[in-house]
């Protein structure tokens, strides 16, 4: 009898370490899914970001070089220390461009230009130079493995602006050998993009 009983202590001994296998094995999983999901994750997110951050380069070295889009009253502009703020048109090929480098840009209302005025700029050209800033607004990343665990969840992406100074597109134009131009709307400007 006392055999049997010391078999049954060792079957229940062997029955709840198998349970304590599988549940470490269950946890371990979990948290090893969880990390690897989210480093795929947080490389989206960055991804975009980078994309972002393009966008609004392509942006501003074409907003430097070509005309403001109609909504923009650069007569108004006092100098120095004023500024202009307004969207490019739908069809202009600033966003166009910045559309091409980062999909989720949806429209006009997504990008903000200003124009301001500076007293910075070249010793020999003494007048205020035009300053020129593009960034983004209203953009969201979206990641996927929350939505497919029916959790809500969207991370904002900042602005990242990006300013140039038309001066200096102005002076690598004036470098440019005639056969690289292209025509814009003004004037012949270096391609850019």
């Amino acid at each position: 009898m006392a055999k049997h009983a010391h078999t049954q202590a060792v079957a229940g001994r062997s029955k709840r370490q198998r349970g304590a296998a599988m549940v470490e094995f269950a946890l371990g999983v979990t948290l090893f899914l969880l990390l690897v999901f989210g480093g795929f994750e947080f490389s989206r997110m960055l991804l975009e970001w980078g994309r972002t951050v393009e966008a609004t380069r392509a942006g501003v070295r074409l907003a430097v070089v070509t005309t403001p889009p109609s909504g923009c009253d650069l007569g108004s502009l006092q100098c120095p220390g004023g500024s202009v703020v307004c969207s490019p048109d739908a069809d202009s090929p600033l966003l166009a461009a910045m559309q091409r480098r980062q999909p989720l840009i949806a429209g006009a209302e997504n990008v903000r230009l200003t124009y301001a005025c500076s007293t910075t700029g070249a010793a020999e050209r003494p007048t205020p130079v035009r300053l020129v800033r593009v960034e983004v607004q209203g953009l969201v990343f979206e990641p996927v493995i929350p939505g497919v665990l029916g959790i809500p969840a969207a991370i904002a992406i900042p602005a990242f602006p990006s300013t140039e100074i038309g001066e200096s597109m102005r002076d690598l134009q004036a470098q440019a050998p005639r056969d690289r131009m292209i025509a814009t709307t003004d004037r012949w400007t270096e391609p850019c993009l």
